[in-house]
């Protein structure tokens, strides 16, 4: 199994609200239509340099990942057109 921001044990004491507003956040983005970047068990989250010093919020380096990804994302969506 891959590295995930569980990894990290601050992070992982948010694990079980974070899985249910996870889930919500999915259901809704399915009911509208919307793409959804999902990063929370990317294996890049696993590195505490990817998070600000508050644990909560990117660093510099996840903002660059989470654009990476979402461009990703947005450019399998319109090559299916």
């Amino acid at each position: 199994s891959s590295v995930t921001s569980w990894a990290i044990p601050e992070v992982a004491a948010l694990k079980p609200n974070m899985e249910l507003l996870n889930d919500r956040i999915r259901a809704v983005a399915t009911r509208h239509g919307a793409l959804l970047v999902d990063m929370w068990n990317h294996p890049g989250c696993a590195s505490r340099d990817m998070f600000s010093s508050d644990l909560m919020h990117s660093s510099m380096r996840g903002h660059a990942l989470l654009g990476a990804e979402t461009i990703r994302r947005l450019g399998v969506f319109l090559a299916s057109g």
